[in-house]
Protein backbone atom coordinates (compact mmCIF):
# COMPACT_ATOMS: atom_id res chain seq x y z
CA UNK A 1 0.00 0.00 0.00
CA UNK A 2 1.68 3.15 -1.07
CA UNK A 3 0.49 6.27 1.38
CA UNK A 4 1.24 10.41 1.50
CA UNK A 5 2.04 9.63 5.35
CA UNK A 6 3.41 5.98 5.99
CA UNK A 7 4.20 6.62 9.76
CA UNK A 8 0.68 7.61 10.38
CA UNK A 9 -0.95 4.45 7.98
CA UNK A 10 1.95 2.52 10.49
CA UNK A 11 0.48 3.78 13.17
CA UNK A 12 -3.18 3.36 12.40
CA UNK A 13 -2.57 -0.27 11.43
CA UNK A 14 -0.58 -1.55 14.60
CA UNK A 15 -3.36 0.49 17.38
CA UNK A 16 -6.54 -0.56 15.62
CA UNK A 17 -7.42 3.26 15.82
CA UNK A 18 -10.50 4.47 14.25
CA UNK A 19 -9.98 7.38 12.22
CA UNK A 20 -12.67 9.88 10.55
CA UNK A 21 -12.17 10.97 6.65
CA UNK A 22 -9.79 14.03 7.23
CA UNK A 23 -7.11 11.13 8.45
CA UNK A 24 -8.38 8.88 5.71
CA UNK A 25 -7.56 11.57 3.34
CA UNK A 26 -4.13 12.42 5.13
CA UNK A 27 -2.96 9.72 4.70
CA UNK A 28 -3.71 8.98 1.21
CA UNK A 29 -6.71 6.40 1.56
CA UNK A 30 -9.36 8.64 -0.04
CA UNK A 31 -8.91 11.83 -2.28
CA UNK A 32 -10.83 13.98 -1.61
CA UNK A 33 -13.38 15.01 1.81
CA UNK A 34 -16.60 17.39 1.31
CA UNK A 35 -18.58 19.16 3.97
CA UNK A 36 -22.18 17.62 2.47
CA UNK A 37 -23.89 15.40 0.50
CA UNK A 38 -25.09 18.26 -1.97
CA UNK A 39 -21.59 19.63 -2.54
CA UNK A 40 -20.41 16.02 -2.79
CA UNK A 41 -23.22 15.30 -5.70
CA UNK A 42 -22.19 18.63 -7.33
CA UNK A 43 -18.83 17.14 -7.30
CA UNK A 44 -18.91 14.07 -8.37
CA UNK A 45 -20.73 15.11 -11.30
CA UNK A 46 -18.53 17.64 -12.73
CA UNK A 47 -15.92 14.90 -12.26
CA UNK A 48 -17.90 12.31 -14.18
CA UNK A 49 -18.63 15.01 -16.84
CA UNK A 50 -14.61 16.14 -17.35
CA UNK A 51 -13.84 12.24 -17.42
CA UNK A 52 -16.96 11.82 -19.96
CA UNK A 53 -15.65 14.92 -22.38
CA UNK A 54 -12.32 12.87 -22.69
CA UNK A 55 -11.33 10.48 -25.29
CA UNK A 56 -13.32 6.83 -24.22
CA UNK A 57 -10.41 4.53 -25.69
CA UNK A 58 -7.89 6.74 -23.38
CA UNK A 59 -10.65 6.36 -20.58
CA UNK A 60 -10.90 3.15 -20.81
CA UNK A 61 -7.33 1.81 -21.61
CA UNK A 62 -6.36 3.96 -18.09
CA UNK A 63 -8.91 2.24 -16.54
CA UNK A 64 -7.69 -1.55 -17.48
CA UNK A 65 -3.88 -0.69 -17.06
CA UNK A 66 -4.49 0.82 -13.36
CA UNK A 67 -6.93 -1.78 -12.46
CA UNK A 68 -4.22 -4.60 -13.40
CA UNK A 69 -1.54 -3.00 -11.64
CA UNK A 70 -3.58 -2.62 -8.77
CA UNK A 71 -4.56 -6.48 -8.84
CA UNK A 72 -1.01 -7.30 -9.19
CA UNK A 73 -0.04 -5.69 -5.99
CA UNK A 74 -2.57 -7.00 -4.17
CA UNK A 75 -2.04 -10.62 -5.53
CA UNK A 76 1.92 -10.59 -4.70
CA UNK A 77 0.92 -8.65 -0.69
CA UNK A 78 -1.52 -12.05 -0.37
CA UNK A 79 0.98 -14.29 -1.48
CA UNK A 80 4.00 -12.60 0.95
CA UNK A 81 1.42 -12.48 3.76
CA UNK A 82 0.76 -16.47 3.03
CA UNK A 83 4.44 -17.10 3.08
CA UNK A 84 5.08 -15.42 6.37
CA UNK A 85 2.26 -17.04 7.72
CA UNK A 86 3.55 -19.96 6.78
CA UNK A 87 6.75 -19.46 8.23
CA UNK A 88 5.38 -18.70 11.72
CA UNK A 89 3.44 -22.16 12.17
Amino acid sequence: MITKDMSLMKELCYTGEMFNSSVAQQVGLIGKVFPDKKTLDVKVRQLAETIASKSPVAVYTLKKVINYQHKEIVARGLEYVAALNMNML
